[in-house]
C-alpha cells in the first residue's frame, strides 16, 4: 500500500503543533550535507512561517543550542556511560561497517534520545520527526504523549546491495534501521519506489509524502559563472547509485542526434573517479557537460 499522502502537508498548516525533528544532519553541523540537512532545513522554515514551534535535534560535535533562522537547534554530542562505551567499541571492532557502523548508529540514537527526553521536561511536543539516517529514533517507543512520524529517505539494504557493501556490519545496521520502522506511528517516503519496497519487504504500511515546494532564497540575478543558454542539468551525488553512469551512457546517444546539446552536473562523487569515468565516455563531446563539485 503506497497511497499518496503529500496534501497532508496543506492539511498540517491548519493547526500549529510543537514538533520536534531528529537528524543526523543539518547544515549547522555542514553546510554540504546532504538531501536529508536540505530537506530538514527546508520544511522546518516552512513550519515555523505557519506558525508552528519547531525545534531540531543534531547529531554533533559539541553539545550546544543555537539559533537558526529562528529555529532552536540543539546539537547534541553524545556521551555514552561506560559500559556502553566499551560496547560500541567491541561491536566496532568484530563487525565493521560503512559510516562508522552500527556502533556510530547507536551513539547518534543514543545521544538524540536523552537530549530530547531532558527537552521535554520543559515543552511537550505533538508531532516528532525522525529519519532512517543514523537509525535518530531506535530508543524512541510509542508514546500517548507525541505521535512519531519517521521519514524513510533511503532504505539501507538497497543502498549497501547495489554499492555491494556486505558483511554482519552490514545487515546489522539495516537491522536496526529496521527496528527503527517497526517502532513509529507513521512511515512515508518521499518516492513511492522506497514506500512501495518498505510495505512490500518489511511489512510496515509506508505512505508517500513528496517534499513541499517551497522557495526560501531569491533567485539570483548575476550568476557567479557562464551558463548554456539551454541545458539539461542533473545534481546531487554523483555515481552509480546515482544512476550517473547510466545517464552518461545516454548523454553518447543522444549526442549522435542533438550534437549541441549542454548539460550541467552540480555536485560531488560518491566514490573518488566516478565522476571521471562518466567524462571518459563523452571523449571530444565531454566540452558539452560542466560540473560543479
Amino acid at each position: 500500500m503506497t497511497e499518496d499522502y503529500s496534501p497532508v502537508w496543506k492539511n498540517l498548516m491548519k493547526h500549529n503543533l510543537r514538533i520536534a525533528f531528529l537528524t543526523s544532519e543539518f547544515p549547522t553541523e555542514n553546510s554540504r550535507s546532504g538531501g536529508l540537512g536540505s530537506f530538514v532545513e527546508r520544511i522546518t522554515k516552512c513550519l515555523k512561517n505557519q506558525g508552528h514551534h519547531v525545534e531540531v535535534f543534531v547529531y554533533s560535535l559539541v553539545t550546544e543550542t543555537v539559533e537558526y533562522d529562528g529555529i532552536a537547534v540543539h546539537r547534541i554530542k553524545t556521551i555514552l556511560p561506560f559500559h556502553w562505551r566499551i560496547f560500541v567499541s567491541l561491536l566496532n571492532r568484530l563487525f565493521p561497517g560503512p559510516w562508522g557502523g552500527a556502533g556510530r548508529y547507536i551513539t547518534i540514537a543514543y545521544g538524540l534520545k536523552n537530549a530530547f527526553d531532558s527537552r521535554c521536561k520543559n515543552i511537550s511536543f505533538d508531532l516528532v520527526h525522525s529519519t532512517n539516517c543514523g537509525v535518530s529514533s531506535l530508543f524512541f517507543r510509542r508514546s500517548r504523549n507525541y505521535k512519531h512520524i519517521l521519514r524513510m529517505s533511503s532504505k539501507r539494504d538497497l543502498w549497501f546491495e547495489f554499492d555491494r557493501t556486505s558483511g554482519f556490519g552490514a545487515r546489522l545496521m539495516i537491522w536496526l534501521e529496521r527496528i527503527c520502522v517497526h517502532n513509529a506511528d507513521v512511515v512515508y517516503a518521499p518516492s513511492k519506489f522506497v514506500a512501495k519496497q518498505v510495505s512490500e519487504k518489511w511489512k510496515v504500511n509506508t505512505r508517500v509524502i513528496r517534499p513541499p515546494a517551497y522557495i526560501e532564497i531569491e533567485p539570483s540575478k548575476d550568476l557567479p559563472f557562464d551558463l548554456p543558454e539551454k541545458f539539461l542539468i542533473h545534481f546531487g551525488q554523483i555515481g552509480r547509485r546515482k544512476g550517473s553512469n547510466l545517464l552518461a551512457q545516454a548523454l553518447t546517444k543522444a549526442w549522435k542526434e542533438e550534437p549541441s546539446l549542454k548539460m550541467v552536473w552540480a555536485g560531488r562523487p560518491i566514490t573518488p573517479g566516478d565522476y571521471e569515468k562518466c567524462h571518459q565516455m563523452w571523449g571530444e563531446k565531454a566540452v558539452n557537460v560542466i560540473w560543479f563539485p
